[in-house]
């Protein structure tokens, strides 16, 4: 966080009085996300197993026309409380605010977006073992609305719960933008949602996630989420509900 912070002082790329659409937001401008989720855990013949909570927030800074950096903290209730600081950048191969009219709310038709992230989580319960999540993820919006995507995960420590070692993504934009108002909320047109499918497994488990969200204006959007996951470690079932907030102040 601390690193968006100093790249945001630092940056004299875009003007006070310009404004440039971005993908991820108002370039030059950071922006944020709040999320909120609920997860149901159960066992062989529905006997639950516990519950979990999860607060998230995010800064997300598009600090160049083809670069963004994004972090998070998150705080997460299951048997103990877990702190989770994560960081993750964004490549464009070529630049999403020029010509934009070949393009989807994920950037350029054509062109790939290259993501490479870390993350540390901290249980309170044994701070001294925290464990380290690496993940690289490419997308390529294949059309005006269509994006393809895979990627995968890497864990310091091996745990029943992680089923996202590798996964698939597809976004679907029901509708494209007009002429020139690309990218004025980055999440899509407003007022018709936008639609995620993310999907995957590992040696744990599968799991498959829907992500709904609806530009409200320029500067607001709303989601939900809804995930399932089946774990082989005692026939274990997870569903998850969460909703989230995206805020583009800079719009």
């Amino acid at each position: 966080m601390c690193i968006l912070c100093h790249l945001f002082l630092i940056n004299n790329r875009v003007s006070a009085d310009s404004v440039v659409f971005h993908p991820d937001g108002n370039l030059g401008r950071p922006g944020g996300q709040i999320s909120a989720r609920y997860t149901s855990v159960t066992a062989e013949r529905g006997a639950a197993v516990s519950d979990i909570t999860q607060i998230k927030a995010g800064l997300i800074f598009p600090f160049a026309k083809t670069a963004t950096l994004t972090g998070s903290y998150s705080l997460e209730h299951d048997d103990s409380l877990f702190h989770d600081f994560s960081i993750l950048a964004k490549k464009y191969t070529a630049d999403p605010t020029k010509a934009p009219i070949n393009c989807n709310p994920d950037g350029k038709i054509g062109a790939p977006i290259i993501s490479v992230g870390g993350s540390i989580r901290i249980a309170d319960a044994d701070p001294g073992q925290p464990i380290y999540q690496l993940s690289l993820s490419a997308l390529m919006p294949v059309s005006a609305n269509l994006t393809l995507g895979a990627g995968g995960k890497y864990y310091s420590e091996s745990k029943p719960e992680h089923t996202d070692d590798f996964f698939g993504d597809i976004n679907f934009y029901p509708s494209r933008y007009a002429g020139g108002r690309e990218y004025e909320n980055p999440d899509g047109v407003e007022g018709i949602p936008s639609f995620g499918l993310r999907g995957g497994g590992s040696k744990e488990g599968f799991f498959g996630q829907l992500a709904i969200i609806v530009p409200l204006q320029q500067t607001l959007s709303i989601g939900v989420v809804m995930r399932g996951e089946k774990l082989d470690f005692q026939t274990t079932t997870k569903a998850t509900l969460g909703a989230r907030i995206n805020i583009y102040p800079g719009n």
